[in-house]
């Protein structure tokens, strides 16, 4: 009941978009009830909520395989910060796009999707976060360590 209460009181305060993270299904539905619409993570949940409108999603196969391969063989060496896999990996991937996207803006996500795939930085300067502070220099990436120690918000992003 807690994801119920969370997405409805969200709500209450003006989102227009809800999401949830790992498999509750609340928030997709409460986002239905109240004609809003969700996001989803780790699955994508648009089988049960019309208001689902994307996923990210966890492709198991392409995340656990490669490392039991090496847990099989001896070779495992844990990454000093997890793993940051991508959808060039076959770790995760896009769902789906709802149907109130247009088809104009699936085009153009599912062509960043692409260049994704083939190697673009998403984590590249230049950046900036929210105040104007440059954070990420022109040309530069942020490294998984740098990733793990973020504590600012780019641009657009509410939170404290």
């Amino acid at each position: 009941m807690k994801e119920r209460a969370a997405a409805e009181a969200l709500i209450e305060q003006g989102f227009d978009v809800v999401g949830q993270h790992i498999d509750t299904l609340k928030p997709q539905i409460v986002a239905a009830e109240k004609g809003i619409y969700a996001k989803g993570h780790h699955r994508d949940l648009s089988e049960f909520s019309a208001a689902t409108q994307g996923s990210s999603v966890w492709t198991w196969a392409g995340v656990l395989k490669p490392e039991i391969e090496k847990i099989a063989a001896g070779d495992f060496e844990p990454a000093p910060y997890g793993a940051f896999l991508s959808i060039a990996d076959d770790a995760i991937d896009m769902a789906r796009c709802g149907d109130a996207v247009s088809d104009e803006v699936k085009t153009k996500v599912m062509a960043e999707r692409d260049t994704i795939i083939a190697g673009k930085q998403i984590f590249a300067g230049p950046l900036s976060d929210r105040d104007g502070v440059a954070r990420v220099a022109k040309d530069a990436v942020l490294s998984d360590g740098d990733l793990w120690a973020m504590d600012w918000f780019v641009p657009g992003v509410s939170g404290q």
